[in-house]
């Protein structure tokens, strides 16, 4: 379980410049649908001192088609409250204030994991792969219920292990009880829980065609058939300005793109937010920086919300198209090169 706690922490930057995707306090329904969990926030949450922050990491495991969502806790003082409650109105931060936020999800405890299990194993069957080298002793762990050929179940740190006891020495006085009820109170929890078989995000577009007319980064019009049409396949990178772990995979995509152009296959990055001024600025630095010459194209705000609703929200998000512009294969969710290598051999391959 920490290699995924250490995941999230790797997309700190991601998180802390995108609170709009924290779940607001009227929320009153968390779907979580790669890992078929459905969540209906109990009543006392939007009273919280703290943040609660739903990650849905998704099928980390494909072989044993185990998927996760983990809601963690950040910790805030009455001062720190206010500043995120800024940050969620739009207002623009400061320099200082921003190093702020990070700190603060840097400070993230784990709070409820839930975890659905396929091919008809228990947890017990694939606890090695959840838990790693942390101790099952560390947790307590609850039967959700089933839905075809799947279980699932919640995973809560006990308020004595050593991940719990580091964290509230690190914790504002205002939080620390409170988390502790929260950790106490799994039986709200697991009332408040509904499931189903999880759905792989961008299932239901596979299939379609991918068709747009848009802008590359110099102003130029740009056909999606131009595009797809002299490659057998394309690799699309769906990305974000403010996405820090976008930015750091850019090198090995273009890598990928001087390697795999010269076999047929393409690259493109589409810029979500490339449709604000000052986000498509910001965007042509981090190209510019992460030495991209593959082709980078701004999205629309019609565009923009087609991937969010039909691929989820999650950034970076890549996926395969083929020379008529069909969406082949699954998503590939996160920064994920190997995968990407993978599937592009195999699809020239064919």
């Amino acid at each position: 379980m920490r290699k995924i706690i250490a995941l999230l922490a790797a997309l700190v930057l991601l998180l802390t410049v995108s609170l709009s995707a924290v779940a607001e306090e009227e929320a009153a329904i968390w779907p979580f649908k790669d890992t078929g969990i459905e969540l209906t926030a109990p009543e006392k949450w939007s009273q919280l001192q703290g943040l609660l922050y739903p990650m849905e990491i998704g099928e980390f495991d494909p072989d044993r088609k185990i998927a996760c969502t983990v809601i963690l806790y950040i910790p805030l003082s009455e001062e720190d409250r206010a500043l995120v409650s800024q940050s969620r109105s739009g207002a623009e931060l400061t320099e200082e204030q921003t190093g702020r936020l990070t700190e603060l999800f840097s400070s993230m405890s784990e709070l409820y994991s839930f975890f659905s299990v396929g091919n008809g194993k228990t947890f017990e069957d694939v606890q090695d792969v959840i838990l790693k080298n942390d101790s099952p002793d560390n947790y307590i762990v609850d039967e959700l219920g089933q839905a075809e050929d799947y279980r699932f179940y919640l995973m809560t740190p006990k308020t004595d292990s050593e991940a719990v006891t580091n964290s509230l020495a690190q914790f504002p006085e205002r939080c620390r009880e409170e988390y502790i009820s929260l950790l106490t109170d799994t039986d709200a929890v697991k009332a408040a829980v509904t499931v189903h078989k999880p759905e792989k995000p961008g299932e239901a577009v596979i299939g379609t065609v991918l068709s747009f007319e848009l802008n590359d980064f110099d102003g130029k019009p740009v056909k999606s058939e131009d595009l797809f049409s002299g490659r057998k396949v394309t690799l699309v990178n769906l990305w974000a300005s403010w996405c820090g772990p976008c930015a750091a995979e850019m090198p090995e995509l273009e890598a990928i793109w001087q390697e795999y152009g010269a076999r047929g296959a393409g690259v493109i990055g589409l810029c979500l937010d490339g449709y604000k001024e000052k986000s498509l600025a910001d965007a042509k630095k981090v190209a510019e920086e992460g030495g991209v010459t593959y082709p980078m194209i701004a999205c629309t705000k019609d565009l923009e919300t087609f991937f969010l609703e039909s691929m989820g929200d999650t950034v970076p998000t890549s996926f395969f198209v083929n020379s008529e512009g069909v969406i082949i294969g699954s998503l590939i969710i996160g920064v994920n090169p190997d995968a990407y290598r993978a599937a592009l051999d195999e699809y020239l391959n064919q």
